[in-house]
């Protein structure tokens, strides 16, 4: 304590020095600062690792000598590689760990003792995959150096499995935003002239893979919303039967006269208070369907009778159910991001499915959500469209009655 207290976090290198193990490196914030003073920070990868390394611990492991390395928590035997020297984690073939054969992508363990076999010939050849085992931003850096420096044909293989790997880690699908249409689409507004130019220049660093995914959904979103959804899966959430007396389920004749009669709230446009209703007579089931003025199924009802309704006081008070359609890209956790967000407005659902619309390069494409929430009155239902819309991917929300956007 006295040391650290005199010397700093410099105190904690020199203990070392003068035990019976030499710490090799220590990983603190003096390493880093050498790091960034001797390597070109050029990659949001390499800002991501660091930033993950500076809040992490680290790990200590031992070389076949018994050198003590200092690497960041969840560090693999490619790390441990690439800090004794670049050349040894550019060939590096296998590994062993306490004298047992371990893939690379082992996750190192304090006292861990390593050794790095290299490859037959104990040539570099490193691979792009490797981006995704190594966790040291330094390590980062030296594979993606050795990357610019090869051929063209290896810059595009590089290119195209990190754009592969961004989409992936964005929960989406590779196939549905790197198929050759939506690329040759992007190019043009990036003036490349080539699908291979532009992965070459991803893996140069030219190009930041999660810039370019966010340029490709924004375009599908742009090609989704300018294309009819006729051809929109449908999607059935089984019907709910709200049926009980008028005056329980708030609906009055207009004028706010008594409406004795059974009524039932219709699921096919779910109205609710604050919404402009009509009540139709169906005599062969003994009661009065209420249905949103706009529904598209009471106008086609030309055999029953209108009857004049309104909400009466009491209802503003009750919970109905408003069914919502929501259409957006069809990533991992959109449907939990819709349901987060329904929890956090307090809001019940009470019936619910989902149904994909068909693409030509995969199967689907589009995640279309239907769902039915209880709610007071139009305002809340409002309120849960436009925090549904607000979420990250998503094309529209809208209630079932309304002409869908796009059609």
């Amino acid at each position: 304590m006295d040391e650290v207290a005199e010397h700093g976090v410099a105190a904690h290198w020199k203990y070392k020095e003068h035990s019976h193990f030499r710490l090799r490196e220590t990983f603190s914030w003096f390493q880093f600062i050498e790091d960034l003073s001797e390597q070109q920070l050029d990659s949001q990868d390499f800002i991501d690792k660091t930033r993950e390394s500076l809040v992490q611990g680290e790990v200590l492991v031992l070389s076949p000598r018994g050198e003590v390395v200092s690497l960041p928590e969840g560090s693999t035997p490619l790390d441990f590689a690439y800090y004794i020297h670049t050349d040894l984690g550019h060939a590096t073939e296998h590994a062993i760990v306490n004298s047992v054969d371990v893939p690379l992508d082992y996750r190192l363990q304090n006292g861990d003792v390593v050794e790095i076999v290299k490859n037959k010939d104990g040539t570099p050849d490193p691979k792009p995959e490797w981006l995704n085992i190594v966790k040291s931003p330094k390590s980062v850096l030296k594979i993606k150096r050795w990357f610019r420096g090869r051929s063209r044909r290896e810059r595009i293989e590089m290119g195209r499995f990190l754009l592969r790997e961004q989409i992936a880690k964005s929960g989406l699908y590779p196939l549905n935003l790197m198929d050759n249409t939506k690329l040759m689409q992007l190019i043009r507004t990036l003036r490349i002239r080539k699908i291979d130019d532009l992965f070459e220049q991803i893996a140069t660093g030219n190009l930041m893979a999660g810039e370019v995914v966010q340029k490709l959904k924004q375009l599908h979103i742009e090609r989704a919303m300018k294309s009819p959804l006729t051809g929109m899966a449908e999607v059935d959430v089984r019907e709910q039967k709200l049926i009980g007396i008028a005056s329980d389920l708030g609906i009055a004749r207009k004028g706010g006269r008594p409406l004795r009669r059974k009524v039932e709230m219709m699921f096919c446009c779910t109205p609710v208070p604050g919404d402009e209703i009509l009540g139709m007579d169906n005599r062969k089931e003994h009661r009065v369907e209420i249905h949103h003025a706009l529904c598209p199924v009471a106008a086609v009802s030309s055999d029953m009778a209108v009857i004049p309704v309104e909400w009466s006081e009491e209802a503003f008070s009750k919970f109905y159910p408003a069914r919502i359609r929501v259409v957006a890209l069809n990533r991992v956790g959109m449907l939990f991001d819709v349901l987060r967000e329904l929890s956090e407005l307090s809001i019940n659902l009470t019936a619910g499915n989902i149904g994909l619309q068909p693409s030509m390069t995969q199967g689907y494409e589009n995640a279309i959500i239907e769902i039915a929430v209880e709610v007071h009155d139009t305002p809340q239902v409002e309120d849960v469209l436009q925090t549904v819309r607000g979420l990250e991917d998503v094309f529209f929300a809208q209630r079932v009655h309304e002409k869908l956007e796009g059609i």
